[in-house]
Parts: structure tokens; sequence; C-alpha cells
């Protein structure tokens, strides 16, 4: 049976409450819960199988957690989703790892998404670490568990009043082009997102160098910021360059209207979280 496999999705992690840690052993005891870092990871994985769909990034958000809890559930959370990926792809089909890795032109070992990181101040703003360690029989990077190892990423996301704040300072600019740059001969750059509400904060995100960005709300319940028409998301996005991604209460069946009207693909929390009880 042939996957074809719908792309143009990015997951944000919800509150995901501690403890920060993943133990393989108890993997299997815990009970299903989104408060469980191990748990969301296979739901996620679950939700992606079931709609024939994958994930470009992953946003680790949290934003209620100090510093150093944050570091925690960074490290936890990228070996419970390297885990979860290698023990449920051999709960599935082989041919969906393939479909996947086909419709992204990768190998296998490439196809896990990318981590971003929740950045809202200068002091979150932390080089980026290289991932290092030999690969497993899956193509899969080894990384031995260890609570006081380097947390690694692959990028930042931006709020949109740190979007606003790196703008007006080139203090800010020049530490965000240094912490997102790798030292290697190539110079390769790390991903750099942002968060947007409105012009202006789209026109301030492309021009510090966004890779992409959110442009919400569009069918929130719960917001800051009015809902934006979609074809007033269209005029928004219209404006700018970068990949612009509609948030705010969509659901998978929302990609191809975003689409019309010019966005890159949608993000969410809810529409994975919420996808077995809707």
């Amino acid at each position: 049976m042939a996957y074809p496999i719908k792309h143009g999705f990015i997951a944000i992690t919800p509150e995901i409450s501690g403890p920060y840690t993943f133990n393989v052993e108890e993997y299997d005891s815990h009970t299903p819960s989104f408060n469980n870092i191990d748990h969301y990871c296979e739901s996620l994985f679950r939700v992606l199988f079931d709609e024939n769909s994958w994930i470009k990034y992953i946003v680790l958000r949290n934003k209620k957690l100090s510093r150093k809890q944050y570091r925690e559930f960074l490290v936890a959370f990228v070996h419970a989703w390297e885990f979860v990926i290698e023990a449920f792809l051999t709960t599935i089909p082989n041919n969906f790892e393939d479909a996947v890795a086909n419709s992204l032109s990768v190998e296998l070992h490439n196809i896990v998404p990318k981590t971003i990181i929740h950045c809202d101040n200068e002091k979150q703003m932390q080089p980026i670490k290289l991932k290092n360690g030999d690969l497993d029989s899956f193509g899969n990077i080894i990384n031995v568990y260890n609570e006081d190892c380097d947390p690694y990423f692959d990028g930042f996301h931006l709020t949109s009043s740190f979007v606003r704040e790196i703008y007006s300072s080139k203090k800010l600019q020049e530490k965000l082009k240094v912490n997102t740059h790798f030292k290697t001969p190539t110079d390769t750059k790390g991903i750099i997102g942002a968060s947007c509400h409105t012009e202006e904060d789209l026109f301030m995100a492309q021009e510090i160098g966004v890779d992409y960005c959110f442009l919400s709300p569009l069918k929130s319940i719960d917001k800051d910021y009015p809902n934006l028409s979609w074809s007033r998301f269209s005029k928004m996005v219209s404006s700018v360059k970068m990949p612009v991604y509609a948030l705010g209460g969509l659901k998978f069946d929302d990609l191809e209207t975003s689409r019309k009207y010019g966005a890159a693909g949608i993000a969410g929390i809810s529409m994975y979280t919420d996808y077995y009880s809707d």
C-alpha cells in the first residue's frame, strides 16, 4: 500500500508538565497523558500516521519553565522523541517511513523533524548545538541519555515581542546571527522562526532574517488578538517573501484552504493534542 504523505505542518508542544526525564525502562509504565513527554511524542506520531502526514518542525514551547527546567525539558524531549520514533516504527508498515523519506527526498535517518526552541529574551538565545554521535540500526543518531549533557536543537522560535526588541537592537541582531551559525567550513545556519500577529510584526521578522513565521490567530477561542479572516490573512502574507504558517484553532482539513490564501501550511497545538477527542 502506498502512502501519499501530506506536508505543510508544524507541531507546537502544549505545556507539558514534569518530571523532565526520560527512562526507557519506565516508558511502558507511564499512564497515557499529554503531561508526559514520552506519551506526547507517541500520540503525536500516531496522529501523523493516521493522517498520512509529516511535520517539518517541532516548536518546544513550555513558556512557564525556568531556564534550568527548560534545559531539562529539552534534553528529555529530544531523547524521548527519537526513542518513540524508533519504537513506533516497528509497529507500523515499513512503507510508511519509506514514503515519508521518499516524499522528503532524504535517507531514512533524516526524516526526524527539526527541533526548535522557544525564545523570548536574550538569556534564552544560547548558541545552537550540533547533533553528534554514531548511527544506530535505524540510521538515527545515538545520544546516550545524560541529564548533564548539552542539549541540542536546530533553531529558535522568537515571540513577537522579542522580534520587536531584536529589530530595535543592533547588538541583539548580531547575537542572533552569531548564535544561529555553526562554526563549520560551510557556515551552516540554524533555523529562525517567529510569531507574528500584525503587518508590522511580519515586516520586522523579515528584516531580522527569520526563515519562517506563524501568523495568528485564525480560529482561536482564547486569544489576545482578534481572529483574522482568510482574506485578511492573504493580504498580510502577500507583503512578505518568507514562508508564513497559519495558526490558531486550525485542523488538518484546513491545510488546503490555508494554501489557497498564501500560507506555506498550518501550525498548531490542539490539532494534535485534541485529535482523538474531536
